[in-house]
């Protein structure tokens, strides 16, 4: 949107006079104001001007305002000052320099308008060094998150609220065998082996601000058609109203830890020689069925080929062995 701004001429200083009124106004203002004739002469500023860029007033009105931007983008200030001067362009984002040759980042938006009856250019600049500063450092904080992320051996991902993934770490890529960009929009869902989806979809939806984190377990399907076990953090990520925004995940592979519990679950319940159930099978048995409650029952373990008896057999000659 543009304004034209009216100014009464009775010259005084510089052969112009605002109006104390509206010099108070602009003086109060935070951001630059410049007044500049359409080759970008300066012809006015205001205070805040004056007390940041470090000029006195007689010194900034004999400037053009391309001396206050760095030598190395005169080029471009030609370019965008033609733009303005042709309504093509409104704005100018080029940083400025204070007296003693400091950046100082700004955002400039110019307007067209009247000056003690000549046409002019206003220019209003608002300093946003400490935002530029902010960005910066929130890019380098990114980054040295992103460069730990992608060095870990964990699977790292985040999850949409709809379930979709927008992020993965690369040890998740090579773990599922694709990139980043074929996982990008995916749902998670997809890669659970299809006996455990509900199971863990109904889990993560359980997640509240009160209760925001979750343990699961559960398998996968590889690309390969290999079934594995994972074990995932997951974390419910909510702002302050409450509404969830994602989900951020940490996972290992769990599938020999999964393989060494059957195998000790197993060996647990069975004589490791024969493979017959052994005491504490019968013991566990014989309790799991007075729970329920049973009348009268009985469990009969029968050894048909005697290797119970070669099974302590061997065990007693390999004690005498040893």
């Amino acid at each position: 949107m543009r304004f034209r701004l009216e100014i009464g001429a009775d010259s005084k200083k510089q052969g112009l006079n605002m109006g104390e009124e509206l010099r108070r106004f602009l003086d109060n203002l935070q951001d630059f104001v410049f007044v500049m004739n359409l080759n970008g002469q300066i012809l006015h500023v205001n205070q805040v001007v004056i007390d940041v860029l470090g000029y006195s007033y007689e010194e900034i009105i004999e400037l053009e305002v391309s001396a206050l931007h760095p030598l190395e983008l005169g080029e471009e200030v030609c370019k965008i000052m033609q733009a303005i001067k042709d309504d093509s362009e409104n704005r100018c984002d080029l940083p400025i320099l204070n007296k003693k040759g400091s950046k100082i980042q700004v955002e400039t938006r110019v307007s067209r308008g009247k000056w003690g009856g000549r046409e002019v250019l206003f220019g209003i600049s608002r300093d946003i060094s400490r935002f530029k500063r902010q960005e910066e450092e929130l890019r380098s904080s990114e980054a040295r998150y992103r460069m730990v992320v992608e060095t870990q051996t964990e699977l790292i991902a985040r999850v949409d609220f709809a379930g979709s993934i927008t992020f993965a770490n690369k040890a998740l890529c090579r773990y599922l065998g694709r990139s980043r960009e074929e996982l990008r929009g995916r749902n998670f869902l997809e890669f659970i082996y299809p006996e455990d989806r509900d199971k863990v979809f109904q889990r993560i939806r359980s997640l509240t601000p009160e209760s925001p984190i979750i343990n699961n377990e559960h398998r996968i399907v590889l690309p390969s058609g290999e079934i594995c076990w994972q074990q995932w953090v997951n974390q419910a990520i909510f702002n302050n109203e409450g509404i969830l925004l994602e989900y951020q995940a940490v996972g290992r592979d769990i599938t020999e830890n999964k393989i060494m519990q059957e195998k000790l679950a197993f060996l647990s319940l069975h004589d490791s020689l024969t493979g017959l159930y052994n005491r504490t099978f019968f013991d566990e048995e014989m309790h799991r069925l007075e729970g329920d409650r049973y009348d009268s029952v009985g469990i009969i373990i029968c050894d048909v080929n005697g290797l119970k008896l070669v099974n302590e057999f061997m065990l007693r000659r390999l004690v005498i062995f040893l």
